[in-house]
This record gives structure tokens, sequence and C-alpha cells, in this order.
């Protein structure tokens, strides 16, 4: 995940000093329930992040957890394939 070009989940691993100025991750780690930008909450953002995942419960596949963009018919077009 880390080497995902388009992803920010380096950044945000990153100390805030190594990150664009634009970039704030209080309010993503807060969302974690990790209280502090900090090597520790870093770390264990990364950890709960890596666990989800690996986590197939969490994971799964979008288009049935209800995200899709286009029309009804689209969407079950792209359930139905094997």
């Amino acid at each position: 995940m880390i080497e995902y070009p388009w992803s920010s989940f380096a950044w945000h691993l990153a100390g805030r000093e190594h990150r664009p100025g634009w970039m704030v991750s209080e309010p993503l780690f807060g969302e974690h329930g990790i209280a502090e930008d900090s090597v520790e909450g870093r770390r264990e953002f990364e950890r709960r992040t890596e666990a989800r995942r690996q986590d197939p419960q969490q994971t799964g596949d979008p288009m049935r957890r209800g995200w899709s963009l286009g029309a009804k018919e689209f969407k079950q077009e792209l359930l139905n394939v094997p």
C-alpha cells in the first residue's frame, strides 16, 4: 500500500515536517481513534490500516457495500460478473 503512487498513505506515515504543507493528518487519525500525530500514533494508524486491508470483512467488494457510480442496471451488471 505504501508503494501505491496515488495514495496519501505514505505521507500520513511521515512526520509532519516531511508532509506537504497543505496535508493535515490529525482529522484522519482522529477518525481512527488516534489522539496524537506522533511516532506512536502513526505506527498505530499503519497497524490498523494494514489490519483492515487484510480483513476480507472490512475490505469486501465496494460494489456490495453500496458504493458505485452509474445506473442501477450498470451496478447489477457488475455484480453478475463471476
